[in-house]
């Protein structure tokens, strides 16, 4: 066991990547909230002077546009916006959807931190074992007593355990420089700045968080095990090794049958874990085309990443994941050190 876990810290220390793409992602979000940036939905119609000096036709539209954002909330908001009340869209909301909204906010943040991390742990997977042949360090650790499934594994656990883990704990940090950036431009907006620090909110941010390296794991295992198996066997150019034979299946079998069922397979498996957290068929998140059923967007972004790990897609992708670790194994056993 001590082995596998230097195995792993040798994959850290030689990709530094993995930890430094977070640690840029977060110094950015501290320069956006130091700089006093980070957008809150800032709504300014103007003084309550002006409103009154509105049209009919303007006062309309006006009234119509708080309609489609509100909903029923439309009059209380433009109360708001007749007393000159007018600071942020969220401070706008009412109490049970500010909390939501901010919940909404930190499962983003969740998200992106993913997106970040997810794209260094495809070309890690994708270069790892390929790397190992490139500068003939695999004769090194073929001559230690180290197993050929020690060297995969160890490298399957960065990418699919290590990797999640560390995204998942950028995400919390993320999440806590939002609050922090987001109570004091409230604060100076005279808005209640404890909104950002709202026990639900921030449960909802760690329960996404949380959530988020398990579901990864479970859903991506099959692709991360893919790609080792196109690292360890590649002869050059893993990325192409990779992305040919899926690309030639999807294009021989329009071409023959005229159907496209290799597509939309790939489609789901790639996307499909952020789709099903999506609130629509389109994968746009609800809150960025309506504000009006925030509890139920925000309930839904946790709820649906649970569902998932119990779904039958979720378990043949683990029975293939196995499968092609075997092989991967098995490639970088017998396969030729050279490249």
């Amino acid at each position: 066991m001590n082995r596998f876990a230097w195995l792993v810290r040798r994959e850290l220390w030689e990709h530094r990547a993995i930890w430094l793409a977070p640690a840029v992602v977060l110094g950015l979000l501290v320069l956006l909230a130091a700089a006093g940036e980070i957008d809150l939905g800032e709504v300014n119609f103007g003084s309550s002077q002006e409103i009154e000096d509105m049209s009919p036709e303007q006062r309309e539209r006006l009234e119509r546009e708080l309609q489609e954002e509100f909903g029923d909330e439309a009059p209380q908001v433009m109360e708001r916006i007749e007393a000159g009340q007018t600071g942020t869209l969220l401070t706008m909301l009412p109490q049970e959807k500010q909390v939501a909204l901010v919940t909404v906010i930190y499962a983003m943040l969740t998200v992106l931190m993913f997106v970040v991390l997810g794209t260094i742990a495809f070309f890690y997977a994708l270069d790892c074992l390929y790397a190992d042949r490139r500068d003939r360090s695999v004769l090194f650790w073929k001559s230690l007593p180290l197993s050929d499934a020690e060297t995969v594994l160890s490298k399957y656990f960065v990418v699919i355990v290590a990797i999640p883990l560390i995204a998942a704990v950028a995400s919390v940090a993320a999440q806590l420089i939002v609050a922090t950036g987001g109570s004091i431009k409230l604060a100076l907006a005279g808005d209640p700045a404890g909104l950002m620090w709202n026990r639900t909110a921030l449960l909802g941010g760690l329960g996404a968080a949380t959530l988020m390296p398990l579901a990864t794991a479970l859903w991506y295992a099959p692709v991360a095990a893919y790609l080792l198996l196109a690292s360890a066997w590649a002869p050059k150019s893993p990325f192409l090794w990779a992305v040919l034979p899926p690309a030639a299946g999807v294009v021989l079998e329009r071409i023959a049958f005229g159907s496209d069922y290799i597509g939309n397979f790939l489609v789901m498996r790639l996307l499909g874990l952020f789709k099903a957290i999506a609130d629509d068929e389109s994968g746009t998140p609800g809150i960025v085309v309506q504000s009006r059923n925030l509890p139920e967007t925000a309930n839904m972004l946790i709820s649906r990443l649970a569902d998932t790990l119990l779904s039958p897609a979720m378990l043949l992708g683990l029975v293939a994941a196995a499968a092609l670790i075997a092989g991967a194994i098995w490639v970088r056993r017998y396969r030729d050190e050279t490249i």
